[in-house]
């Protein structure tokens, strides 16, 4: 299969219907937002979502939901990762437990974690094998 190319999709991620569009169309799905319309048959395909310094410039509720929305954006797909270098919402510092429950909340488990210092201070992967359609 050929692979299109990089496509930039603007949105304003603070916004949380931009995001899931642009998320829907990064995913291939065609239609409005209510997400009538066709999509690519995605069972085999495992998505991974990388985040790198992103969440820090979002509010804490548009971070939180941004990990959600990329859940269901991968709705249909095989599997789905997480992967990030950032700093996570609600999580203080280098704690763990705050960010498994914010990756356990939005459908995935927190696989590896790897706090540094520095404002991008959370490193790793949280992972989702098994979507239900």
């Amino acid at each position: 299969e050929i692979l299109s190319r990089p496509t930039l999709l603007a949105a304003d991620l603070n916004d949380a219907a931009q995001t899931a569009s642009a998320l829907r169309e990064a995913m291939g799905v065609v239609g409005p937002a209510d997400g009538v319309g066709g999509a690519r048959d995605q069972a085999d395909e495992h998505t991974v979502f990388v985040c790198e310094a992103l969440m820090i410039y979002l509010d804490d509720a548009a971070a939180t939901r941004l990990v959600r929305l990329c859940r269901d954006a991968a709705a249909e797909s095989g599997g789905a990762s997480f992967c990030f270098a950032d700093r996570l919402p609600g999580v203080p510092g280098g704690d763990r437990l705050p960010a498994e429950r914010l990756f356990s909340d939005a459908g995935f488990e927190l696989e590896e974690w790897l706090p540094k210092p520095g404002l991008a201070r959370h490193m790793g992967a949280a992972d989702r094998p098994e979507l239900a359609r």
